[in-house]
This record gives structure tokens, sequence and C-alpha cells, in this order.
């Protein structure tokens, strides 16, 4: 997994803007609630896994947001999909957004293990009829991945696709993480299951092995 951290700064929430290439999600000072970075994952460039079957923006695409306040981290994901599949038991064979951080101490972050402080989420959306579906990843690692208290709701977009807010508590990261601090590495990914497999998934920064190795 690589994780590209990036740099937070006031938005418009609608404006387009190209993803940052700084090194590190947060800034010198606590960020304030209306701080946010926009991401977005519109280039064939950022398809990782099945490039063959990704026929443009239309198919899979999507645009999103992390914004932090004093009480955590919350990530606003909106999901261009022509087909919305998300029967699948495994979240990452349905239709939906994976979330990945690295908010070990600043000497170790970026290192490849998955150990504490490093964690994979997977969200199926519910689309208000039923309750989203998350699960937690560690990759090769041992640890508890956990967040305790994170909150993920969705809701059909006019048109084709969805759009999912998920808020993870700082409170959440005591038990089997670190506390983010003013900086953090991140990393986003929206898989396109249109059947009973994924057929492609795109990544903002990282690469086709980003749940195995924090470092790619």
């Amino acid at each position: 997994m690589k994780m590209l951290s990036v740099l937070i700064f006031v938005l418009v929430f609608a404006s387009v803007m190209a993803a940052p290439s700084a090194k590190a999600l947060g800034q010198d000072t606590a960020p304030a609630a209306d701080t946010a970075c926009l991401i977005e994952l519109t280039q064939p460039g950022q398809v990782v896994i099945g490039p063959e079957k990704w026929n443009s923006a239309a198919d899979c695409s999507g645009q999103a947001t992390v914004t932090q306040s004093d009480e955590g981290i919350t990530v606003i994901v909106k999901v261009t999909d022509d087909k919305i599949w998300t029967k699948s038991e495994t979240t990452h064979r349905c239709d939906s957004v994976e979330l990945y951080f690295d908010v070990r101490p600043a000497k170790s972050r970026g290192g490849s293990d998955y150990e504490k402080g490093v964690f994979q989420l997977v969200i199926v959306p519910g689309l208000g009829k039923k309750p989203d579906r998350m699960s937690f990843h560690f990759g090769s690692g041992s640890h508890d991945p956990q967040v305790e208290g994170v909150k993920s709701s969705s809701k059909r977009l006019k048109g084709k696709g969805y759009q999912m807010e998920i808020f993870l508590p700082f409170a959440g990261f005591k038990r089997n993480h670190f506390i983010p601090t003013k900086t953090f590495n991140f990393d986003l990914g929206i898989n396109d299951a249109d059947t009973s497999e994924t057929e492609s998934q795109l990544m903002w920064a990282g690469t086709d092995v980003n749940y195995k190795d924090a470092s790619k």
C-alpha cells in the first residue's frame, strides 16, 4: 500500500481541484472544522485493477473530501457508477469504498508493515435501505485494526452513483492505534463490481497491493 500524504487546505466543497502532492495530511496549526482536502479518482492511470474493463469516468470514478475537526476525521465520497452491485458477503467484492490510514509516529510512518497505527477500512453502501457494511483489515499484521465508534451513511445520487459519509472519532483510535496528529498518511480506493467480482479498482495514490504493503 503506497499512502500518499496530502496537505489539508481550505476550499469550497464544490470546486474542482487536482489532488495535491504534498507530503502529509495536516497543517502546522490544528485544523478547523472547515478545512478539507479534495481528492479525485477520474484518470485511467488511477485504475490499478482491471484497466481493460474500465471504460471511462462514467463507468466508475469518484471525488472525496477529507476534513478534520476537534472530534475526528470525516470523509465524504461521491462515486459515479453506472451499475451498483452490493450482494457479495465479501466487502471488497462489492461496489465499495476503501480507506487506508497510517497514523504512526513520523519516524515509522510510511513503513511497509501493517502494525499499530496502520489499517484498511472497506465500506459497502447500504444506500439508506440497509446499514452500510464495514470491515477492517490489517494486511499481514496481527494487531486488531478496528477503530471504535466509526459511523457511515450513504445514499443514492440522482443519475448513477452514490454518496457516502464516514466519521472516524479520534477517541476511537485509542485502543488499537495512535490518535492522529496534525499530519498522517492516507489513501482512498473505489471498487467497481458490476457482478460477483471486483471488475476494476481505482486508487488515488497507491497501488493494487495497498492492502498488504503500507509503503506502496
